[in-house]
């Protein structure tokens, strides 16, 4: 998780360091989203980088839709 300092924790306004240590932390916290399948570890993982529902998730979802549209 990265270390963000806010403005409203500190009090005062954001020096420019602060502001780019804020940035550096982000970029070194973030974690890549890939297209490529075999940079994944597991199919869950896979799963959730590519916005893509398991089985299970598509059909409580659709289960959730008939019942909730009638």
């Amino acid at each position: 998780m990265s270390d963000i300092t806010l403005r409203a924790e500190k009090g005062a306004p954001l020096t420019n360091a602060e502001v780019d240590a804020n940035f550096e932390n982000l970029n070194e916290g973030k974690t890549e989203k890939s297209a490529n399948l075999s940079d994944l570890a597991d199919k869950p993982t896979a799963r959730t980088n590519l916005g893509v529902y398991s089985i299970q998730q598509a059909q409580d979802y659709a289960t959730a839709m008939a019942i909730a549209l009638g």
